[in-house]
């Protein structure tokens, strides 16, 4: 690297600049009137001259950065002079607490900066969700404390060395699931990149039935059960048409039952069967009717027969007339 040196020749007053605080294995950049004049190491003490009667803006380097998260900083670097004299610039040892979100520029969380070392520094509240718009928002899922997920925020920290605190967020998007019919199932918030799934029952209802001819919006589904990918926030509409085939089988399936059970009703009466379903008919009063009297029966005295022959004889008869044999009694 090539550094410049600049000098006034001639009649001139002399300005030291002296570094403060900085090891001298550290340099900074001087700068007078806007222009590189070369650097300074720390612990040094370097002379400049100037023309008499001029006015010069002098400044070194504010930071010289030693490692990630430490620094020696001057909170003035910079000077006006037009005499002779001598600037301390003054560096200070600081340590960062970085408070950052991944991804980054999520939200801002107060207690990023630099500070002196025994300092404290508060870390302000991570939003545990930010909305983006009403269907786009981010969800807070851990804190990452020096290199370690935490499982709360600390509240501050005692500076004696670099801190990070890292807030990790993933964005989800909403899904709309619009459908007249069919129990639509499947709305809700989805992490971006995922692939979020939405149904409905089809066909629905009983008798007239609806039934779904395609998705519309962001998928052209035609079955029950589509699904999408969600890279941004979606919407997808459930499209119907009125079916009645269900109606129709019903209503021949009653037609032929009734036609059956006509049918047989029909036939029991014909064979003097009671009907299947009588029907409870009060009958209108009727006279007492008056029955003719019974004539007398005359009793006929059982006939006999003989027993060997066949003579025919008196019921009461013990022997045949004819062939003299005895009855039985």
């Amino acid at each position: 690297m090539l550094f410049t040196e600049k000098f006034t020749i001639g009649p001139f007053y002399t300005v030291e600049i002296f570094v403060q605080n900085i090891p001298t294995e550290y340099s900074v950049p001087l700068t007078v009137d806007g222009e590189s004049w070369g650097s300074t190491k720390g612990g040094e003490r370097k002379p400049l001259g100037f023309a008499p009667g001029t006015t010069h803006s002098i400044s070194v380097g504010a930071e010289v950065l030693v490692r990630t998260g430490t620094r020696y900083y001057a909170a003035d670097n910079s000077r006006i002079v037009s005499s002779e004299g001598s600037i301390i610039f003054k560096y200070d040892l600081q340590y960062r607490l970085e408070v950052r979100t991944d991804p980054p520029g999520v939200v801002k969380i107060s207690g990023d900066s630099w500070y002196t070392p025994g300092s404290t520094a508060t870390v302000g509240e991570a939003p545990k969700t930010i909305d983006v718009s009403s269907v786009t928002r981010w969800i807070l899922v851990e804190l990452v404390v020096d290199g370690v997920a935490a499982t709360q925020r600390p509240s501050s920290f005692t500076m004696d060395s670099p801190h990070e605190v890292v807030a990790k967020y993933k964005k989800q998007h909403y899904l709309k699931v619009t459908s007249e019919f069919g129990n639509p199932r499947g709305e809700g918030w989805y992490d971006e990149g995922t692939k979020a799934e939405f149904v409905v029952t089809s066909p629905s209802g009983f008798l007239i039935q609806q039934v779904l001819v395609s998705w519309t919006g962001d998928t052209s589904e035609t079955s029950p059960q589509g699904n999408t990918v969600m890279d941004r926030p979606k919407t997808v509409t459930a499209q119907w048409r009125t079916e009645y085939t269900q109606l129709y089988i019903t209503v021949i399936v009653v037609v032929v039952i009734v036609a059956g059970l006509a049918v047989v009703i029909l036939y029991r009466r014909r064979r003097g069967a009671p009907p299947v379903t009588p029907v409870s008919v009060t009958p209108a009063a009727q006279p007492p009717v008056t029955e003719a009297p019974t004539p007398p029966v005359t009793q006929v005295a059982p006939k006999a027969y003989c027993m060997i022959c066949g003579e025919e004889l008196s019921s009461t008869a013990g022997y045949c007339t004819k062939c003299g044999a005895k009855q039985a009694s």
